[in-house]
């Protein structure tokens, strides 16, 4: 059984040298307006993701790394606090929960 063990431990080890995981870190900015911003929720949706923060929603084309803001200002958010975010089942409406305390407007 010992020897069983450390076999398959050796196994484990050549075999992570042999093929190593080349991770890779993305990094998203979305202009000024993220300073200071701290995002609650993320989600992605095909070439998108969505970011839902302490100002807004944010919406990222991760090919080309276009970002559309959206705050009360400009669309029809009532608050600006996004909480969470979800996709139904149809894959293009997004659902966004929202804070009950308003956000910096």
């Amino acid at each position: 059984m010992k020897t069983t063990v450390i076999s398959l431990v050796l196994i484990l080890l050549v075999y992570s040298l042999a093929y190593p995981q080349k991770l890779e870190w993305l990094s998203y900015t979305s202009g000024n307006y993220v300073s200071g911003i701290y995002v609650s929720a993320l989600k992605e949706e095909g070439n998108f993701i969505w970011a839902g923060t302490t100002n807004g929603l944010v919406k990222i084309d991760k090919s080309s790394g276009v970002s559309a803001f959206y705050s009360t200002i400009n669309s029809g958010l009532p608050s600006n606090v996004i909480t969470s975010i979800a996709i139904d089942s149809s894959g293009n409406k997004i659902r966004i929960d929202l804070s009950q305390r308003k956000g910096k407007e």
